[in-house]
C-alpha cells in the first residue's frame, strides 16, 4: 500500500457486512489478544465516520515515533487479511467457492493417486454444480473424469464412457453459449437505453434491431434457468421502452415467480431479484394495481440480504418506492413516519445515500402534503443546493416554482418577490421554451402585488389550473405536472381544502379498495 493517506482500506472495511465483520475478528484474532495491532486498526477504522489517516496512526502507536513505512506495511497487511477472511467467509458461504475449493481437493488428491477418493468428490461436485447450473465446473468435473481414468490406465471405463462424455461436453458448452448470448443482449440493450443523448425514436429502433435476435423468439429457445430470467429480463426492458405496462407488470411477475422457484440461486445473488421486485412495484403503481404493492413492499423489505451492498439496495430501493407511494396515495403522516425511521433503520455508513435529489424531493414532498412547511422547505433548500446538470433543466424549473409555491404556504409575499425577480432573470439567459414557469410566474407576480378578495384569488386560482392544462405542450413540462401534483394544490385552494385531503380523495376514485 501507498505511503500516502489512502482511504482504500478504510472503503474495504466499511463495506462488511456485520457477519463478514464477525467471522474477520474470529479469523485474525481466535484468542483474542488485545495487543493485536490489526484487530485494533480494524475496529478504529470501522468507528471512523469519515477517513482520517493521521488520526488512524497516533491511535495505533500513541507518541511513539515509527516511521511512515512500518504503519503502511501495516495497513497493507491488514488489507491482504481482509481479503483472506472474506475468501474464508464466502467458502463457507458461496456454492462458487465450494465448487472451487472441491476441484482444488480432485487436484491435491490427484497428485497423491488417491484416484476413488477424487472420484468421490467429482460425483459431489457435478451433483452440486447441475442443482446450480455451473456448467464450467462440470466440463472441468467431466475432463478429470477423463484424467483420473486416463492415469488408471483404465480402458474399459474409456470405451463404455467416452461417447457418453463427450456428448455431456457438448450440451453444457452448448448450454455455456445459449447463457452468454443472452448475458451479451442483456448488455447491450442496457448500453441502448442508458444512452440518454439519443434521441428516443432512435432508441426504439436500436432495440428493436436487438429483439430480432433469434433467441429472443420464444422462451423456449433458453436452455436454463438463468437463460430464461435473462430472456424475460430482456422483454421486460423492452415492454418498459414502448410503454406496455401491462406486459411489463405481466413478465415482471412471472420473473419473480421464477426466481422464487430458485432459491439457490437467490443463496447466490439477490441483485435481480431486488431489481426485479423494484420493477414490479413500479408496474403495479402504473397500472393503479394498488392493492399488490404494499405486500410487495413488505416482501422487498424483509429479505434477507447476502452481503452488505444488499442492504444498501434493499434500503435506497425499498424508501424510494415505499415514499413515492406515501406521496402517490396522499399519506404523508406514514412517509414522514418512514422518514424518522431512516435513522434507526439504516446503518450509519449508508445514509449517505439518502442525500440525493431524489430523496430530497421524496422527503419535501411528504412534509409538505403533512403541512409541514418549515420541514419542507428545508428538504427543498437541500435539494436547491445539490447541483443539477444541464440534462436536468425540467427539474429545476420545478424546483424554482415550488420554491414560490412553499414560501406563498408561509406567507413569505417579500420573499415571492424576491424570487419572481430571481426567476425571471434566469430566464432571460436560458434559451428555449419555458412555458410552465412563465405562467407560474405570472399568477405569483398577480397574487403578490396587492391584496385579492377571495373570490378574485379563486377566480385566479382556476384561470391559473386552465392555464396549465391548456398551455404545456412540451412532454418534458406536462411531467412536471405530475412529479409534484401542482393541479392539487390548485383545486384545494379552489375548494379550501388541504392539498392532503384533494390527493387522498382523488386517490380513493382511482382505487375504490383503499377507501
Amino acid at each position: 500500500m501507498s505511503k500516502t493517506p489512502s482511504d482504500k482500506l478504510f472503503r474495504l472495511v466499511k463495506s462488511l457486512s456485520g457477519s463478514e465483520k464477525r467471522y474477520f475478528n474470529i479469523f485474525v484474532n481466535p484468542t483474542k489478544d488485545k495487543d493485536n495491532k490489526y484487530i485494533k486498526l480494524f475496529n478504529l477504522i470501522d468507528r471512523q465516520r469519515v477517513f482520517n489517516d493521521e488520526k488512524l496512526q497516533k491511535k495505533i502507536y500513541g507518541k511513539q515515533k515509527v516511521s511512515g513505512r512500518k504503519y503502511s506495511e501495516l495497513k497493507s497487511y491488514l488489507y491482504d487479511l481482509i481479503l483472506k477472511s472474506l475468501q474464508g467467509y464466502d467458502e463457507k458461504t458461496s456454492v462458487d467457492y465450494r465448487l472451487k475449493g472441491m476441484l482444488l481437493s480432485v487436484r491435491a488428491l490427484f497428485k497423491r493417486s488417491h484416484f476413488e477418493d477424487c472420484k468421490d468428490v467429482l460425483y459431489k461436485a457435478k451433483k452440486m454444480a447441475k442443482t446450480h447450473e455451473q456448467f464450467l465446473i462440470i466440463l472441468e468435473v467431466l475432463a478429470w473424469q477423463k484424467k483420473i481414468a486416463y492415469a488408471q490406465s483404465d480402458m474399459e471405463y474409456i470405451g463404455k464412457n467416452l461417447s457418453k462424455i463427450a456428448t455431456e461436453e457438448q450440451i453444457y458448452q452448448a448450454k455455456i453459449e445459449n447463457l452468454n448470448s443472452y448475458r451479451n443482449i442483456f448488455l447491450k440493450l442496457l448500453m441502448t437505453l442508458r444512452q440518454n443523448v439519443i434521441r428516443r425514436e432512435k432508441i426504439r429502433e436500436k432495440i428493436q434491431i436487438i429483439m430480432d435476435e433469434p433467441v429472443l423468439k420464444k422462451e423456449e429457445l433458453a436452455q436454463s434457468n438463468l437463460a430464461k430470467i435473462l430472456y424475460n429480463r430482456i422483454h421486460a426492458f423492452y415492454f418498459y421502452t414502448i410503454s406496455d405496462i401491462q406486459k411489463y407488470y405481466s413478465t415482471n411477475k412471472y420473473l419473480i415467480e421464477l426466481m422464487e422457484s430458485m432459491p439457490y440461486y437467490l443463496k447466490e445473488d439477490l441483485t435481480e431479484y431486488i431489481a426485479v421486485l423494484s420493477n414490479f412495484v413500479v408496474s403495479c403503481g402504473n397500472l393503479r394495481k394498488y392493492n399488490e404493492i404494499e405486500p410487495s413492499l413488505q416482501k422487498l423489505q424483509g429479505i434477507k440480504p447476502n452481503n452488505h451492498d444488499d442492504q444498501i439496495y434493499i434500503h435506497r430501493q425499498y424508501y424510494a418506492l415505499k415514499l413515492t407511494f406515501c406521496t402517490v396515495s396522499g399519506a404523508f403522516e406514514e412517509g414522514v413516519r418512514e422518514i424518522e425511521l431512516i435513522s434507526e433503520r439504516v446503518a450509519e455508513a449508508e445514509r449517505d445515500i439518502f442525500e440525493k435529489d431524489s430523496f430530497y424531493f421524496s422527503f419535501f414532498n411528504l412534509y409538505f402534503g403533512k403541512g409541514d412547511y418549515e420541514e419542507s422547505l428545508t428538504y427543498l433548500n437541500k435539494w436547491l443546493n445539490i447541483r443539477k446538470t444541464d440534462e436536468r433543466q425540467d427539474l429545476q424549473s420545478l424546483a424554482k416554482v415550488l420554491n414560490m409555491i412553499i414560501h406563498y404556504e408561509m406567507d413569505n409575499p417579500i420573499l415571492i418577490d424576491s424570487i419572481i425577480r430571481s426567476n425571471t432573470r434566469y430566464l432571460s439567459k436560458r434559451k428555449g421554451t419555458h412555458q410552465f414557469e412563465k405562467i407560474m410566474i405570472a399568477f405569483f407576480s398577480k397574487t403578490n402585488k396587492m391584496p385579492l378578495t377571495n373570490k378574485e384569488l379563486s377566480e385566479a386560482f382556476q384561470k391559473l389550473k386552465k392555464d396549465l392544462q391548456n398551455d404545456l405542450k412540451a412532454p418534458e413540462e406536462k411531467r412536471l405536472l405530475s412529479a409534484f401534483d401542482i393541479i392539487s394544490w390548485i383545486e384545494s385552494k379552489i375548494t379550501q381544502k388541504s392539498f392532503s385531503e384533494i390527493i387522498k380523495e382523488k386517490f380513493k376514485k382511482m382505487n375504490p379498495i383503499a377507501s
